[in-house]
């Protein structure tokens, strides 16, 4: 992975930009793209897990 996407990955993470924002990049490949949106979505399935671990109730999230 290359120092560009990596960095877009984090300012995606981070909120300093956005779905559309990315999506709208005319240097980055469709599959560059979907790599850089997946992770939130991973971190997302990963903190849901951990909270049914816990015992909380992800029902509505």
């Amino acid at each position: 992975m290359s120092v560009k996407i990596k960095s877009l990955k984090r300012l995606y993470a981070s909120g300093a930009i956005t779905a559309d924002e990315v999506n709208g990049l005319k240097t980055v490949t469709e599959e560059e793209k979907q790599e850089i949106l997946s992770g939130v979505v991973n971190r997302e399935q990963e903190y849901l897990g951990y909270l049914k671990d816990l015992g909380v109730d992800t029902s509505e999230a």
